[in-house]
């Protein structure tokens, strides 16, 4: 499965600088996290192996927490805001998983939010997503981003 690096260093914003076996291990926790569990809308694999050849990847998972008239999506947009790179329009493949509990399930109006993110990206940005269920989270929404510049 994993695919040869074209650098021997790499930028995976997780951990820093690393190696690239260090990345490939860290990639194939990244697709295991995206892929795995009950998906609602999947993403797919084959729509995340060109990780294999990136060499600069940004990979946030960020938990909504409850504020008082907001709702989950403005609590992960907030976040997100307040850790985004300055360099976030340089990154060109962009995917999210979102995931619920199934008896707090996304909201249509929290989905009409993503748009807030994406357009972080730039109109150029190549998003790929997914809808997840990990009934852990209870009232609470994950939001993962994995991005990457090539």
């Amino acid at each position: 499965m994993a695919k040869k690096q074209n650098t021997d260093i790499c930028k995976f914003y997780d951990v820093g600088i690393i190696d690239a076996a260090t990345l490939r291990g860290k990639v194939d926790e990244t697709l295991w996290l995206l892929t795995q569990g009950t998906q609602v809308i999947p993403v797919k694999v084959e729509d995340l192996l060109y990780l294999y050849s990136e060499t600069t990847i940004l990979r946030r998972r960020i938990l909504s927490f409850p504020e008082y008239g907001k709702s989950r999506m403005d609590s992960i947009i907030n976040t997100l805001k307040m850790y985004e790179p300055s360099d976030i329009r340089s990154y060109q493949h962009v995917i999210f998983l979102i995931q619920t509990s199934k008896e707090h399930i996304v909201s249509v109006s929290e989905l009409c939010k993503l748009q807030d993110i994406t357009i972080m990206f730039g109109s150029t940005a190549e998003i790929h997503w997914g809808i997840g269920i990990d009934e852990e989270l209870n009232d609470m929404m994950s939001f993962m981003l994995v991005c990457s510049k090539k």
